[in-house]
């Protein structure tokens, strides 16, 4: 019966609203909760666009978020279901939200202090990481300053030898030049 009222064409946003919940509530009943959370979803929607701002729907997606443990948005819907339950002055609903949203906050809170401390030792990480580099990098650049100047003494004591050895084969041709001279004479 409910499904065959949905299709009408003639329902307005609120009738549409209350036809989702009321299949939510059915879903709910034969235990089948994700199913119910969807129409809850549909009928927040059409919550939405209606002009009464005093509805169930959302605060039932915000429980069943919360069960699933999706704190932020049960925050987000719950606390949007207060603020407008606030503006339309209904007490039934702000009591209904007044028995969750204790937990939901609590909950929310913990959750957003533990991202918090994620994101902190996340960046202390980063920031060890950083440190580790910038040491690694002065190691490696001492390393190449130490191994360039190496360089510039072994090119230093090779060309003292290579001369050393370029003026022994110089006296030694001068000798043997000599020699030839005193061979000849």
């Amino acid at each position: 019966i409910l499904t065959e009222q949905m299709k009408s064409d003639n329902i307005s946003y609120i009738g549409r609203a209350e036809l989702n919940y009321w299949m939510g509530r059915v879903y709910e009943a034969m235990g089948d909760e994700d199913n119910a959370t969807l129409y809850y979803a549909i009928s927040a929607l059409f919550d939405f666009k209606a002009p009464s701002k005093e509805y169930m729907s959302l605060i039932k997606v915000a429980q069943y978020c919360y069960s699933q443990r999706d704190f932020k948005r049960a925050y987000n819907y719950i606390t949007r279901s207060y603020q407008d339950a606030s503006e339309c002055n209904a007490k039934l609903r702000i009591n209904q939200i007044a028995g969750i949203m204790p937990n939901i906050i609590r909950e929310y809170e913990i959750q957003k202090q533990q991202r918090y401390k994620q994101l902190g030792t996340t960046i202390l990480c980063f920031l060890f990481a950083l440190i580790l580099l910038f040491a690694i990098l002065t190691k490696v650049s001492k390393s190449h300053r130490e191994a360039k100047e190496a360089n510039r003494l072994k090119e230093i004591y090779l060309g003292e030898y290579l001369y050393m050895f370029a003026e022994h084969i110089n006296s030694l041709e001068k000798y043997r030049s000599n020699l030839r001279k005193i061979a000849k004479q």
